[in-house]
């Protein structure tokens, strides 16, 4: 396991674009964090996969809760409490 950073489980993120302006894939709560076993592994998931639940721009322009979501990829969540979303 390496010691990049990676979700932490009961923590909630939020994820932004390069630029540093909130995108529009809003907060995860993450769940669960796991790792596959040696015979299981993918190189794209070696820091592990995390689950939860996202809240988000639904398609009709509110916030609301998006479901579950599943992702091994780190790159552009930060921790940050659950909010509503600047205005666009």
């Amino acid at each position: 396991m390496s010691s990049a950073p990676f979700f932490e489980v009961d923590t909630t993120y939020r994820h932004y674009l390069p630029s540093g302006e909130p995108s529009d894939e809003g907060w995860f709560l993450v769940e669960m964090v796991g790792t596959a076993p040696p015979a299981f592994e993918h190189h794209s998931e070696l820091l592990g996969v995390a689950f939860g639940w996202r809240r988000g721009l639904g398609p009709n322009g509110i916030v609301e809760g998006l479901g579950s979501y599943i992702t091994p990829d780190f790159a552009g969540w930060r921790v940050e409490a659950l909010g509503d979303p600047p205005a666009q």
